[in-house]
């Protein structure tokens, strides 16, 4: 008597899991901050941006720390200090920040005083109008 063979090969067959259909691309909104969360805000000059990005190390993080602590700030002033919390916050350290504040003001985004024992006060300025080649 001849039983019909229980293994059946289809059975073993990898099928890949199922991928929800995405929402269309216009339907799409970004995320909101939830109440109370801090968020940047803008607007922040392209030209300044695009100027900071390309300095080297944590440039873009502290020009991004600077502009929020500008923008959050009553007055809106231009004029900032970085605290241990905002670089907490950014993920920066000391020296860090104390090499990117010589390139952006190199890079003539901003203006440092220093002083010995103090937090450096930062003035963030126009970015530079691009040189005629």
């Amino acid at each position: 008597m001849n039983q019909p063979d229980p293994f059946d090969p289809e059975a073993l067959r990898y099928t890949p899991p199922q991928r929800p259909a995405h929402k269309p691309v216009g339907l799409c909104k970004l995320p909101r901050p939830r109440r109370g969360e801090p968020f940047l805000g803008g607007p922040i000059p392209l030209s300044w941006a695009s100027a900071a990005v390309r300095l080297p190390g944590k440039s873009w993080h502290v020009a991004s720390a600077l502009w929020f602590v500008g923008i959050r700030a009553r007055d809106k002033s231009a004029t900032v200090q970085l605290t241990p919390k905002t670089l907490r916050r950014f993920g920066l350290n000391k020296m860090g920040v104390s090499r990117a504040l010589r390139h952006l003001e190199t890079a003539g985004l901003v203006r440092v005083e220093r002083a010995s024992g103090r937090r450096s006060v930062v003035t963030i300025l126009p970015a530079p109008r691009p040189e005629q080649e």
